[in-house]
């Protein structure tokens, strides 16, 4: 079986995992444990 290389892409994740790429970004606040 012959390699090669491979370029995973966003579209390929969306894919694979079921996740939207489209529409707004998802921004949320982690803070610290100080």
């Amino acid at each position: 079986m012959p390699f090669g290389e491979l370029t995973i892409t966003l579209e390929d994740v969306a894919t694979l995992t079921g996740l939207a790429i489209d529409g707004d970004a998802v921004i949320v606040d982690i803070p610290d444990e100080d």
